[in-house]
């Protein structure tokens, strides 16, 4: 049974390593909440407060809709502690609806990549349930997963599954290890876990932050975690404020004020850019330095539309707004290709995604044809096209984020 969970970007493949970084993003917004008292945490932590179907549970709707997510976590967990990487199809599913993809799907292996991020995940949800009324049997089942899995990466420290490139295929395990590490020392304060924190220089992790390298998360809890016994508090916060330093160093060198260095924009640069305004905002929270918070306003603004493109990447925000995003349900541009009546039309994309953004890299055919000499200027390579997958596509982990700062 591996029954809900979020579909992860333009298609309806449901995984584990970057689900990862996206739930703990928003429980860490919870917990933020949850520190900050009744004015910050007045929709998060209220029920009824979003439009989301109501399941009678009692929890705050945000909370509610990230059980969706953690309760497939909790269904990818192998008896002996392992975790699967990921469900989906043998292949991409073709446009539609998720219930109308013919293809047969599968539970790929499992992954100590996988497995650690687990770990860190419900450690951390153990920590944000733990402060909810009447989820302690939650709570701890969640602590008890974690250390499970813990235990299972420990006795498999390199297994990689069977996956295709595009399937988060993740060859780097250290990261997933210090950010779990550092997760369930702040539970439980064992010297296991401490020992592994304490061979990390703290510093290295935050600049780049994505599915990929997780090392950072553990960072921004650290910094954040009231607790005496941490005993790497100190060196966390300098850590995210060095960072900060550093992000606010490299927008003063740009004309649009975004911590984008040239070797940035990658495949997904706006979840880049969006996890480097994480950093910010954690300085904020931890300095209340306004060189940083006006750092952070100034990344929203490249989002919504102050770019060499004049182009807001966020849809229904915006005079020049995301419109045509690579997914497959909200893919009414490729839909009107075909000779489809016009009620049998996919919608188009409802307000509040953000697109993966510029890609110099050009890394699939529409945009190869549309900058058919290489794109020489980073921040103008993208289209909002549903084709252009590399740099139009929408994602979970970049979303979350967005999530956080708004």
């Amino acid at each position: 049974d591996v029954t809900g969970g979020w579909y992860d970007a333009g298609d309806y493949g449901k995984y584990i390593v970057n689900g990862g970084i996206t739930v703990w993003t928003l429980l860490d917004l919870v917990e933020r909440a949850q520190m900050r008292g009744a004015v910050a945490s007045t929709v998060l932590l209220r029920a009824g407060a979003l439009n989301i179907p109501a399941t009678g549970s009692g929890l705050p709707d945000f909370v509610d809709e990230l059980l969706w997510e953690l309760d497939f976590f909790e269904r990818m967990q192998r008896a002996d502690g392992m975790v699967y990487h990921m469900v989906n199809g043998p292949d991409w599913s073709p446009w539609g609806y998720p219930h109308e993809d013919p293809q047969q799907r599968w539970v790929y292996g499992v992954g100590t990549a996988a497995t650690s991020n687990f770990a860190a995940v419900m450690a951390r949800a153990h920590r944000v349930f733990v402060g909810l009324p009447g989820q302690a049997e939650r709570a701890g089942r969640y602590l008890t997963a974690a250390q499970a899995a813990w235990a299972a990466a420990k006795s498999n420290p390199a297994v990689f599954p069977n996956v295709w490139e595009l399937a988060y295929r993740n060859q780097t395990l250290e990261d997933e290890r210090f950010w779990a590490a550092a997760e369930l020392y702040l539970v439980t304060f064992a010297t296991e876990y401490r020992d592994v924190i304490a061979g990390q220089d703290l510093r290295q992790p935050l600049w780049w932050c994505s599915w990929g390298d997780t090392a950072c998360l553990g960072t921004h809890s650290l910094a954040t975690d009231a607790d005496s016994r941490n005993e790497f508090a100190t060196a966390a916060k300098l850590a995210v404020t060095e960072a900060a330093d550093g992000l606010v160093q490299n927008m003063s060198g740009g004309g649009f004020r975004i911590p984008l260095l040239v070797g940035d924009y990658v495949w997904g640069s706006n979840g880049m850019v969006l996890n480097f305004a994480l950093t910010l905002a954690r300085a904020h929270d931890l300095t209340g330095d306004a060189r940083y918070s006006t750092a952070l306003f100034d990344v929203l603004a490249y989002l919504l539309g102050r770019n060499a493109l004049s182009k807001s990447f966020v849809s229904g925000y915006g005079s020049n707004p995301l419109h045509n995003p690579h997914h497959r349900v909200f893919s009414y541009q490729h839909s009107s290709y075909s000779d489809l009546h016009q009620d049998d039309l996919m919608p188009t994309v409802p307000p509040g995604f953000v697109s993966g953004g510029p890609d110099p890299k050009l890394e699939d055919d529409y945009m190869k044809a549309a900058f058919p000499a290489g794109a020489a200027y980073p921040q103008l390579a993208y289209r909002d096209h549903i084709d252009a997958f590399s740099a139009n596509e929408v994602t979970i982990n970049w979303n979350a984020p967005l999530v956080w700062m708004a």
